[in-house]
C-alpha cells in the first residue's frame, strides 16, 4: 500500500529559528494540529483537510528538485501522521538529507530515528496549551536536540526558566531556546532577562519574519 501524507506546502527557505537559524532548508509542512495555541502563527495548518495528499516518492522527487540536503519536517503537528512520517524520516535518512523534525511537545518522539534531529516544543501557560506537554519525551531527546520554549510575557519567561531548571535542562547542556511571542514581547525585553539571570539559553528571533515581514516564510 502507498504511503500518504497530507503537505500544505513544501518549499525552500530560510531556517528563522533555533540554533540552526540563517541556514537554508527545504521545508515541508505537514496539515493537522492536535493544539489550538493562542498566538499561533500557522493557523492554515491546522485543519488536515486542506493539505494536498502526496505520496512520499511525490514528495521526494520534489525534495529532490530543491537540491537542498536538510529538510525541515514541520507543521501543524507531524506526528500526527507517524506511520508515512516515519517512512519519509526514513527515506530521507538513506538518501542521505538531514532530516529535522519540529514538534509541539504533545505526542511522543519515541520512534524517531536517532538520526533525525528535533525540535520539541514545551508549551508556556500563556498557549492555553500548558497541560498538553508530553513531559516523557524529554528521556527520548539526544544531546543535539533542541527544546523551545515560545514566551509572550514576565510569566511564561518564569515558568519556562523554572522548568528548565527543575528538568536538569541546564545541568545536561541541552540546547534549549526561548523565543519571544512575535508582536506580544519585544525580543530585546526577552533578552534583558535571559542577561539579568544569566541563563544558558540561546534567544531564537525568527529570522525569517525579520527579512520578510510578518510572513511565515518566504
Amino acid at each position: 500500500m502507498t504511503q500518504k501524507l497530507r503537505v500544505c506546502e513544501i518549499v525552500n527557505t530560510i531556517n528563522g529559528e533555533g540554533y540552526t537559524a540563517g541556514e537554508l532548508v527545504t521545508l515541508v509542512r505537514l496539515a493537522g494540529c492536535n493544539l489550538r495555541c493562542r498566538w499561533c502563527d500557522t493557523p492554515h495548518a491546522r485543519d488536515p483537510m486542506q493539505g494536498k495528499v502526496m505520496s512520499i516518492k511525490r514528495i521526494l522527487a520534489e525534495l529532490d528538485a530543491y537540491k537542498c540536503k536538510t529538510v525541515l519536517i514541520t507543521g501543524g503537528e507531524p506526528l500526527l501522521q507517524e506511520e508515512p512520517l516515519l517512512a519519509l524520516i526514513n527515506r530521507l535518512i538513506r538518501n542521505g538529507s538531514q532530516p529535522i523534525l519540529e514538534t509541539n511537545g504533545s505526542m511522543s518522539i519515541e520512534h524517531i530515528p536517532k538520526e533525525c534531529k528535533i525540535v520539541m516544543d514545551i508549551k508556556c501557560p500563556s498557549s492555553g496549551e500548558c497541560d498538553k506537554n508530553y513531559l516523557s519525551n524529554l528521556v527520548f531527546l539526544k544531546p543535539d536536540d533542541e527544546v523551545k520554549f515560545v514566551i509572550a510575557n514576565r510569566a511564561d519567561y518564569e515558568w519556562a526558566a523554572s522548568f528548565s531548571d527543575e528538568r536538569g535542562l541546564f545541568l545536561s547542556g541541552r540546547k534549549v531556546c526561548f523565543s519571544p511571542v512575535w508582536g506580544e514581547l519585544e525580543a530585546e525585553k526577552l533578552a534583558d532577562w535571559i542577561i539579568s539571570d544569566c541563563l544558558p539559553v540561546r534567544l531564537s528571533v525568527q529570522m525569517h519574519k525579520l527579512i520578510w515581514g510578518g510572513a511565515t516564510r518566504r
